[in-house]
């Protein structure tokens, strides 16, 4: 492939001004409000905080109590990880289903006019996917989390990082200068615990209009002074004495968990607001974005939303959605009293079976025993026979293991996480099912997870559409090769990308082939050898067609070469809107025009539905499509052959 190489400009040293957008007043009137609002929605949101931290607890299968003293000291206590295999085996399926293809994104057009690049630029974007956004790790993230808790958060904006770069030349001085680590759009999986909202989203579920949107970011001091430079931040040095002194509930029990003990915070707690406010009181709404310390009120950046489709940030996804409610619900909520329950027996059927298996002696008092300590096997001196005797304390329940087995089925109905969806035989059919019947109920296992899919599709599509508008705004730097297309398509490409994002929708569909029915590379080289093949069906019957409508055999009846033609013309028809079935948006590519190649100007009305006839302008004679032609009762028609039309049109 040729390479066609486009300079770009390698300045990176500029700086955003440190300045407000709106006065200064009025940024802390909006912080002030903010601060409130949120103050109020932690206090309405504690028990699913509480919540939050439980479910983090159970998928980790960590007991309520390290040590358990009922029904005795040291008794069993485990718990068993019902949730957390259910969540695991949902969430390896699900991201081998979304990166199974070799891309991620294929670009599907929607008007016929990008056909031709539409390819090119589903590769660019693969390629930003890949190597700027690093996007498997983040949608891994984010999709557990989506899994576990009901909700996903995902952020995408355009970041620019800068380090200097001091090297030592040849002639042994130093050459310094800035670099960019990174710039360009970046997305990260926001979690569930760090992001607030106002009431008015709860029940909507709308976080693009609703009136303030909150998310809890932790920086150090010295990341917060890069910010300065980088993005215009204010006020730092005011916050520095400010660190936090503790950390979530949430981060203290995922610190457990790993076995960290953090002993010294060095970091601060900083919100971002995406917030509408009506600044200059015009009755108007305007959206912007807050940056401040919650905790000394301290505003650190109030802008206008500096995105040009004025959309928040932050997209979201639910695992299992909720009528009129803001939150879904996720597998642990889902198998929290399932898995307490399983823990619960599992726990009394390991103490029961302890109790059966131990044997405990009773003695006559005053007899003489040996000593006490007791091991297998050992001997007892006793005195007399019956000084000493066994004696079982506890017996076998054998409903114990059903009873478990049962409460597990129950947690399988609700998630549809079944043996075969985790990949080993039915425990209840065994090896005895046959083939038909497997791939049957593998095949009802899926519809259980169908809407989950398509959620995810439909995140994944829009975070590809948001790449695209933001590098349309910011314009593309270094790290966009041209090099990668032919001369002719880096253009298209260019332009594509300099359209309004408006426009740039309208043209391409950015479609997720991994998770699509349609689109995936399979079933699409699949539909394609399909198409190819009745292709040559279609073209060997059309060329047969013309050959009886334009034979200048005499002994061809003139029906049969009406019926050709209107057949020729029916079946070309039907064959663009066969292909438009197939989603090929450039259908009339792949379609003879039959009419023109016949002459014909106008579509008969036994094929329109209205009255009126096909005109020939090849000359001769013709009839109406209507009526019968002249000469019908047999032989030649004036002039040997077929004419199409009303009128006889040898003037022609």
């Amino acid at each position: 492939m040729g390479k066609n190489k486009v300079s770009v400009p390698t300045d990176t040293t500029s700086a955003i001004p440190a300045q407000f957008d709106i006065p200064e007043n009025v940024a802390q009137e909006v912080c002030d409000w903010l601060v409130a609002e949120l103050e109020n929605a932690k206090m309405e949101r504690d028990e699913l905080t509480q919540n939050l931290v439980r479910w983090e607890r159970l998928y980790e299968a960590k007991p309520a109590q390290k040590v358990k003293t009922f029904p005795w000291d040291g008794a069993s206590n485990l718990e068993v990880p019902t949730i957390g295999g259910s969540v695991d085996a949902v969430h390896a399926r699900i991201m081998n289903t979304v990166f199974g293809a070799r891309d991620l994104w294929s670009a599907v057009v929607k008007a016929p006019e990008w056909t031709s690049v539409a390819p090119d630029i589903g590769r660019w974007l693969n390629w930003v996917g890949r190597e700027v956004l690093h996007i498997r790790p983040v949608i891994a993230r984010w999709l557990l989390s989506t899994i576990k808790f009901g909700t996903g958060i995902l952020k995408e904006k355009w970041v620019r990082r800068q380090k200097k770069v001091k090297i030592k030349n040849k002639a042994g001085g130093i050459d310094s200068g800035t670099v960019d680590v990174h710039n360009g759009p970046m997305l990260t999986s926001v979690p569930l615990a760090d992001f607030f909202l106002s009431n008015d989203a709860l029940y909507s579920g709308d976080i693009q209009n609703c009136e303030w949107v909150g998310e809890r970011q932790l920086y150090t001091f010295k990341q917060l002074k890069a910010l300065e430079i980088s993005e215009g931040y204010q006020n730092v040095d005011k916050i520095q004495s400010s660190q936090r002194s503790q950390a979530s509930d949430l981060e203290e029990e995922i610190d457990d968990s790993v076995g960290v003990s953090i002993s010294e915070f060095k970091d601060y707690e900083v919100w971002e607001f995406h917030c509408s406010r009506d600044i200059d009181e015009d009755g108007i709404l305007e959206e912007l974005r807050v940056v401040l310390h919650a905790e000394t009120r301290t505003p650190l950046k109030v802008e206008f939303n500096p995105y040009y489709h004025q959309e928040r940030p932050y997209t979201v996804a639910r695992y299992m959605i909720r009528d009129n409610s803001f939150y879904g619900m996720g597998m642990c909520q889902m198998l929290d009293p399932i898995q307490t329950e399983v823990s619960s027996i599992h726990n009394r059927r390991l103490d029961n079976a302890t109790l059966a298996n131990t044997v405990t002696f009773s003695r006559v008092r005053g007899g003489k025993v040996g000593p006490m300590s007791w091991y297998p096997g050992m001997i007892f001196d006793v005195g007399a026979q019956g000084d000493l005797e066994a004696m079982r304390i506890g017996q076998t329940h054998p409903t114990l293991l059903p009873e478990e087995m049962n409460t597990n089925a129950i947690g399988e109905r609700r998630t549809g996480v079944n043996d075969y969806s985790l990949g080993r035989e039915s425990a209840a059919i065994g090896s005895r099912a046959t083939a038909t019947s497997t791939v049957a109920l593998l095949k009802e296992s899926n519809v259980k997870f169908g809407s989950v899919i398509n959620e995810i599709r439909e995140v994944i599509s829009a975070v590809g559409h948001q790449t695209i508008a933001l590098y349309q705004q910011n314009g593309l730097d270094a790290r966009i090769y041209y090099e990668m297309f032919e001369k002719k398509n880096a253009a298209a490409i260019r332009k594509y990308l300099t359209l309004p994002e408006g426009l740039s929708r309208a043209g391409v569909l950015l479609d997720v082939p991994a998770i699509s029915e349609v689109y995936n590379k399979d079933i699409e080289r699949q539909t394609f050898l399909t198409l190819m093949q009745i292709t040559q069906q279609f073209y060997g019957g059309m060329m047969q067609a013309f050959n009886v409508a334009v034979s200048p055999n005499p002994q061809i009846p003139p029906q049969l070469r009406q019926l050709a033609t209107q057949g020729a013309i029916a079946a070309s028809k039907l064959w663009e809107r066969t292909l438009k079935a197939f989603d090929i948006v450039d259908a009339s590519t792949f379609t003879p025009d039959v009419e023109k190649m016949l002459g014909v100007q106008e579509i008969g009305a036994q094929l329109n539905g209205q009255t009126g006839a096909i005109e020939n302008t090849q000359g001769g004679e013709g009839f109406s499509v209507l009526e019968s032609p002249p000469g019908s009762t047999g032989g030649e028609t004036s002039g040997g052959s077929v004419q199409i039309g009303m009128e006889p049109q040898g003037a022609l």
